[in-house]
């Protein structure tokens, strides 16, 4: 079975925060250990150059005041001044930190060695050697003390030099005197430092990261945000419990929190970080020694229990107020779980249970009213199917499986037929799948908004069709689910495809759920206003059944509420209160100037009560199922109702005309227009034109277009309304093979070109008869 582990969004935020401050703190240390070295380095050289000058400032001192003018009289190694000088320079050599001291004088353009202190020394220039200018030496001849500032490389290695003046008697430069110390020791001194700057660095990189992992080791195993465990803490945990042989004596349960987007919503986020927090504080108090409780994020919650201790943990847990004060607000917020529970068996795995508590959780998502449930087996059959129904939706769209009914509504003061629902039937190989068997799954994978979208555009491309063969459509609503308002686009989409069909928009009506106002109930009223400028009725459905219902009525401008058939319920009993209530709400939402529907009508008491509480329009089996798009065509025809005085419905069958004729349109030629084929009680302007093959709808059978009222032939006709008709399959297999499929935005244009022209065309024949 498939691993269903929550993602813990916290948890890679953990692991990726870790390697980010090792990275930080790495770059950090080497960045000191850089300006470390770059300092000492700095400094070393620096004492390095500044001895260097005092020694060439002393020599130079000397030569100027007792040989300067024997300096100048130098011409050769042989010269008796020669010797004088060498002595003075070798005496300082050896006494000082400089490792050489030589002279240098002009002759011409270049500089000449004069005396070295040490010129019998393999490598030391000797007397008349020449040598460029060079920048770092010009200030010598300028008579200041200078040096090269960097360390120099040449054949004798590398240096670090400085320069002075020697002067004669009469103060003039006679030449310079130059020294120069050898940088290898200095280049050994900087890797010894390079070494140690480096192992320091390391070890303080080293203590960093073995704090941090031991700083993370204390909140690894934790949620970051409440403190309790998280998921792979309480996996470890369990994986320790199995290896004694002690996991078969606990219970998995899964819980996350009913409506905490919507409540998270109406607080915000910090207040409901804060409401996380206290709620998982009530969890761990409930929990015995031994048993464990973690958050896998979000507002969701695996506990492991103790066998036996589960139904009491669920009942402290499942109806909880906190007394939330933070932020300077303070509010009393009820808390409800959904839960899912699995015993779990000697042979599990700690993620088998998991996964087991998983599929009783999604189980109790699903239902509305079951909201704790334990696992079973069948769940996993379950589970099964709907994977199958998940696979086989793209297939089924695609193929034209599913099909849209519709049920009518009915104007109880006059009977006339006042509006329908749209509803969606899967037909797969003749079967009819239940709504309620694939509409939760697709809802839970986010596939519903497509259905949705799909039956609208059926709706305005059936009202298209209607309008143009003549027949008076009604305000049909279309159900959209409460995932759509998380589309920023959802009423545009809207929009877009009332005006692909050109459709009235009085003819169209959206219906919420009144649930949808949980999920985003700004985005709902945002939603409702668009809907209420573009003309386009709304409605809330089931209301009633959630616990903000007067203040949806209040908040929210819609049009229509339709009042859940669970308020019907007990209408036909003793309960008077059930009654009042039922004629209050009805009176409530009449003074508000909204119209009120009563669905899932099945009884004449019913509709006598709803007649006597003021309600105008009611909606179920009573009157019509849900019916074919043909079997609704005939009660567009036919739009009243007959009841007899002892209750019994029926429908008059609608006189065959040859004018209703069934719209067939096909691939649109190059430069023609497509329209609706001429026949003989169709005015000459009317239409022109016929294109392909129009084909006559058979006359209904009266067992089609009537129904009986009483409650067996109404729950047969719900049996059997699923299946479709036989005649159907014969009309379909009837239309000529030479017509081709256009795709949908073809057929809009050929409904709406057709339909234009039909206008035009009435038009210009009014237009004839005033003038004739």
């Amino acid at each position: 079975m498939a691993s269903v582990k929550p993602t813990d969004k916290r948890t890679y935020l953990k692991s990726k925060t870790s390697v980010t401050i090792l990275i930080v703190a790495a770059l950090c240390f080497s960045v000191m250990g850089f300006f470390i070295y770059k300092t000492i380095r700095g400094g070393i050289l620096d004492k390095r150059k500044a001895s260097a000058m005092d020694v060439v400032a002393i020599v130079s001192d000397e030569l100027s005041r007792e040989y300067g003018d024997k300096f100048e009289r130098i011409t050769s190694e042989k010269d008796p001044e020669y010797d004088e000088i060498f002595g003075i320079l070798s005496k300082y050599e050896k006494s000082s930190s400089v490792d050489y001291i030589y002279t240098m004088k002009m002759q011409g353009e270049d500089l000449i060695f004069v005396v070295d202190a040490d010129p019998s020394k393999e490598g030391r220039a000797p007397y008349g050697e020449k040598y460029e200018m060079t920048e770092y030496i010009k200030p010598a001849f300028r008579g200041e003390i200078c040096c090269d500032g960097t360390i120099t490389s040449d054949k004798w290695g590398s240096y670090i030099s400085a320069y002075a003046p020697v002067l004669n008697s009469q103060g003039k430069i006679a030449g310079i005197v130059g020294v120069d110390s050898k940088t290898d020791r200095i280049y050994h001194e900087l890797n010894i430092l390079k070494l140690q700057i480096f192992l320091l660095v390391t070890a303080i990189f080293g203590i960093c990261v073995a704090f941090l992992f031991t700083f993370w080791s204390s909140f690894a195993k934790k949620d970051l945000l409440t403190g309790i465990m998280n998921y792979d803490s309480l996996v470890e945990k369990g994986e320790s419990l199995r290896r004694k042989g002690n996991l078969s004596d606990y219970s998995v349960v899964q819980l996350n929190i009913r409506n905490f987007k919507f409540i998270n919503s109406k607080i915000g986020t910090s207040l409901g970080d804060i409401l996380l927090i206290q709620y998982a504080q009530i969890i761990s108090g409930h929990l015995e020694p031994g048993e464990y409780c973690a958050r896998t994020g979000s507002d969701n919650f695996i506990i492991l229990v103790k066998k036996g201790h589960e139904d009491d943990l669920i009942e402290k847990l499942s109806e909880t107020w906190i007394n939330l004060s933070a932020y300077g607000v303070t509010d009393l917020i009820q808390i409800s779980i959904r839960s899912g529970i699995y015993e779990v068996d000697k042979n599990d795995s700690v993620q088998d249970a998991i996964n087991y508590s998983s599929v009783a959780l999604k189980n109790a998502r699903l239902s509305n009213n079951n909201f704790i449930i334990r696992f079973e087996k069948s769940m996993l059959e379950s589970m099964v199917e709907n994977n199958r129904i998940i696979t086989d939706f793209r297939r089924a769209m695609s193929e034209g499986e599913f099909k849209v009914y519709y049920q009518p509504k009915v104007n109880i003061s006059t009977n006339e037929l006042c509006g329908a629902e749209a509803l969606i039937r899967w037909i797969q190989d003749g079967n009819v799948t239940s709504p309620a068997e694939f509409v939760p799954v697709l809802e839970n994978e986010g596939l519903i908004t497509e259905v949705d979208f799909f039956v609208f555009e059926t709706v305005c491309q059936h009202i298209c069709e209607w309008e143009m063969k003549g027949i008076k459509p009604v305000t049909i609503s279309s159900n959209f689910s409460k995932l759509n308002l998380a589309n920023p686009n959802f009423a545009d989409s809207i929009l877009a495809i009332m005006k692909k069909y050109n459709v009235d928009p009085s003819l169209l009506e959206v219906e919420l759920t009144e649930s949808s106002g949980y999920t985003d109930y700004e985005a709902l009223i945002i939603f409702v206003d668009k809907m209420n400028r573009a003309k386009i009725r709304t409605s809330i459905d089931d209301f009633g059944t959630g616990y903000s219902s007067l203040s949806m009525l209040k908040d929210i401008n819609v049009d229509v509420v339709k009042i859940d058939k669970s308020f019907l319920a007990k209408t036909n009993s003793d309960d008077i209160h059930q009654e009042k209530m039922l004629e209050n709400v009805i009176q409530m939402i009449n003074d508000l100037d909204r119209t009120v529907i009563c669905e899932g009508i099945e009884t004449e008491g019913q509709l006598n009560f709803l007649k006597k509480a003021s309600c105008s329009v009611v909606q179920g089996f009573l009157f019509d199922k849900p019916l074919t798009h043909d079997e609704f065509e005939l009660r567009l025809r036919s739009p009243h109702y007959n009841i007899d005085e002892n209750g019994k419905i029926t429908v008059d069958v609608p006189e065959y005309e040859e004018r209703w004729e069934t719209v067939d349109l096909v691939e649109k030629p190059k430069d023609e227009t497509v329209i609706v084929g001429k026949t003989e009680e169709t005015d000459d302007s009317d239409y022109s034109e016929i294109a392909g093959k129009t084909k006559t709808a058979p006359e209904p059978k009266p067992a089609e277009a009537s129904e009986t009222a009483d409650g067996s032939e109404t729950a047969e006709g719900s049996e059997t309304s699923e299946k479709p008709e036989p005649a159907d399959t014969e009309k379909a297999e009837a239309k000529p093979e030479r017509k081709t499929e256009i795709d949908e935005s073809a057929k809009a244009e050929s409904f709406a070109q057709a339909k234009e022209k039909k206008k035009a065309n009435k038009r210009q024949k009014n237009k004839n008869r005033k003038n004739g």
